[in-house]
């Protein structure tokens, strides 16, 4: 039997050869992945992918105030990243990142538990010990003399059918608000609540709320972080 040893040693140097290219090429993919986040947020790749089933657009979106990745700061198992491409999700409440040319198929869901707080739109967000899980992220809405008062905020999608056969969808917001008032959470949601905490400032609190009709019906988050803020001073005054 002839044997074609120039013939073999060519198909295992082609192989050899083949094989070095992938493992370049994948290194390279590697390290321009890494050039698009920026070395010194790479360890924030450590998450899930994250795939949106709902039609979203600029105007209705699952997002805090936008569709698109913004620029924020995060502190990830115990690390802060400055300068991040982010966006936080109100429908499954977890924080995603981009790389920093901003392309989509890098979108991922940094782990919930490893997140202790970020800062996005010039909002910052942190963990409270309250919650049953322990991943749920508040905003710190207003830190006062005598409690601080956070918002956690949801969006809900609700489906719509338009003239075309595709279904797309609204998402409504919804809110919970948190006093921390000698060390205690306490959930609050009308100026009746906060009269039940300072008795002493009923009428003070009911003059509020008789001035700010308009805003309470028009945003419910503004007119409670508004109240919150008006309390507080004058609870400085009176002590």
């Amino acid at each position: 039997m002839n044997i074609n040893y120039a013939l073999i040693v060519s198909i295992f140097l082609s192989i050899g050869s083949f094989s070095a290219q992938n493992s370049s090429t994948r290194t390279k993919a590697l390290q321009q992945h890494d050039q698009l986040l920026g070395q010194q947020n790479i360890n924030l790749l450590e998450g899930v992918n994250f795939e949106d089933e709902y039609r979203s657009n600029a105007n209705e979106h699952r997002n805090f105030k936008e569709l698109q990745y913004q620029l924020g700061e995060v502190t990830y198992n115990n690390q802060s990243y400055q300068d991040v491409f982010l966006r936080y999700d109100l429908i499954e409440d977890v924080l995603l990142v981009n790389t920093k040319d901003n392309l989509s198929y890098f979108d991922l869901k940094l782990i919930p538990s490893k997140v202790s707080e970020f800062k996005i739109h010039n909002t910052s967000f942190v963990k409270l010990p309250v919650i049953n899980d322990g991943n749920s992220f508040y905003e710190v809405a207003y830190l006062g003399n005598h409690y601080n008062f956070y918002v956690d905020l949801r969006k809900t999608p609700k489906s719509v059918l338009g003239n075309s056969s595709l279904v797309s969808y609204k998402f409504i917001e919804g809110f919970t608000f948190l006093l921390n008032y000698n060390n205690e959470f306490i959930e609050v949601s009308n100026h009746r609540d906060f009269i039940k905490l300072f008795p002493d400032l009923e009428k003070q609190i009911k003059d509020y709320n008789k001035a700010n009709k308009s805003l309470r019906k028009s945003d419910e988050k503004a007119y409670l972080v508004n109240l919150a803020r008006f309390i507080d001073k004058r609870l400085t005054t009176i002590n």
